[in-house]
């Protein structure tokens, strides 16, 4: 792919260019596969934020050699009807846990790593307007780009119900190192 730039009344040829973002994970790919759950022991981290739930996920390495992740966890909660809407939305990563980079950066880990994913879930009404509905049971996290395995995180609360007519709302950042 060419792209042709006008500038001034005249052409110019560019030629494409690979983000360093890109090139920095096909490298890192290389020298490091991709994480499994058994590599990663995760922790939960959720209070209460005007109505919502903020926090996030948090894994430390604690397999054995290197691994490599990147992007964003997949995110379900588990234990919830059919009949209760709710859905999951990428976020940007969280001011408080971002460093310089891309979302889409491969991180290469080792045992001591620790990284992090934001996380804000908003307006549950399943559990709060009708005692039928239960509140989830557990935040179910998957590894992204190869990753293999999965968590079952419990949940001890929800976020309050601001409206029923509107889904329930999961943010879900990318993954990001710990400062």
């Amino acid at each position: 792919m060419v792209l042709i730039m006008v500038l001034a009344g005249g052409c110019a040829l560019v030629p494409p260019v690979t983000p360093p973002n890109v090139r920095k994970s096909a490298q890192a790919l290389r020298a490091a596969p991709p994480c499994r759950a058994s590599q990663l022991r995760p922790r939960l981290h959720l209070q209460g934020a005007t109505g919502s739930l903020l926090g996030g996920l948090s894994f430390k390495v604690v397999g054995p050699g290197r691994c490599s992740i990147v992007g964003r966890p997949r995110v379900t909660f588990a234990g919830v009807p059919d009949s209760v809407r709710w859905r999951v939305v990428e976020s940007p990563p969280f001011n408080a846990y971002h460093e310089a980079g891309s979302p889409r950066d491969l991180l290469s880990l080792r045992r001591g790593d620790h990284v992090v994913v934001g996380l804000q879930w908003l307006n549950w009404c399943g559990s709060r307007r009708d005692e039928n509905i239960p509140a989830p049971e557990a935040l179910v996290v998957g590894l992204p780009l190869g990753g293999t395995g999965r968590f079952r995180l419990s949940l001890r609360d929800v976020p309050r119900c601001d409206n029923p007519r509107t889904p329930s709302v999961l943010r879900v950042g990318p993954f990001v190192p710990a400062r």
